[in-house]
């Protein structure tokens, strides 16, 4: 997923990193990941799916302020109506 998503190859950063999190749906750097990349995609609707579920599963505070950014940019999406 990461290489994809530097190569800008969004499509395919979203199929390596959903993968990913279907393995090891804990693991919050990949979930991160595959929600940044459906950001980036337009596909905020999925993005904001999984932000809000790392949100809801009490994330380690490395990545809180990551996920709260993560929504809270979605959240200006969202209201100018983004998919």
């Amino acid at each position: 997923g990461v290489l994809a998503a530097d190569e800008r190859n969004l499509p395919q950063a979203i199929e390596h990193w959903g993968r990913a999190v279907t393995l090891d749906p804990r693991e919050y750097r990949t979930v991160l990941g595959v929600g940044w990349a459906l950001a980036r995609a337009g596909r905020t609707v999925e993005a904001r799916a999984y932000f809000d579920f790392l949100a809801s599963s009490s994330p380690p505070p490395e990545y809180a302020a990551e996920i709260d950014r993560a929504r809270a940019r979605l959240g200006v999406r969202f209201r100018r109506g983004e998919r």
